[in-house]
């Protein structure tokens, strides 16, 4: 069960990205994992962004935060002033790899031009500059 659970959500997480790339929506920024500097909780590897939601890729675990944002374009393209704010529907996922050996070794490739820098609040220990995505990361 819990094998056709695993291959079901690498489906949809493939299949999500390849709608995006269809319809236009595919930059090389949007789908790569971008590591962790110290900007996210410590089990955090790495984190890829996809329409509909994210990807936090973590130490025998991948979780999926899904999000259906319709309101909230709806609310873009209202002509008139929105009061109110919507209720967001999101689910997350969490895929639990049990009996999976530790990640000792991480290689990444392709790395994307851009990079980020993360300076979350006043404790410097959170900041993190020249973070980068990379289109592969093999865990090992």
């Amino acid at each position: 069960m819990r094998t056709v659970l695993l291959f079901f959500l690498v489906l949809f997480y493939l299949h999500a990205i390849s709608v995006a790339q269809e319809i236009g929506h595919s930059h090389s920024i949007h789908h790569a994992f971008v590591e962790n500097k110290g900007q996210w909780h410590d089990q955090v590897l790495f984190k890829s962004k996809f329409d509909g939601g994210n990807l936090w890729v973590q130490q025998k675990k991948m979780v999926f935060h899904l999000q259906d944002y319709s309101e909230m374009h709806a609310i873009h393209t209202a002509s008139k002033d929105v009061v109110e704010m919507p209720e967001l529907r999101q689910t997350v996922v969490h895929l639990n790899f049990v009996g999976a050996n530790d990640i000792t070794q991480i290689e990444k490739s392709h790395s994307t031009e851009q990079y980020y820098n993360y300076f979350i609040g006043n404790d410097r220990s959170k900041w993190a500059s020249d973070v980068r995505g990379y289109g592969e990361a093999l865990l090992h």
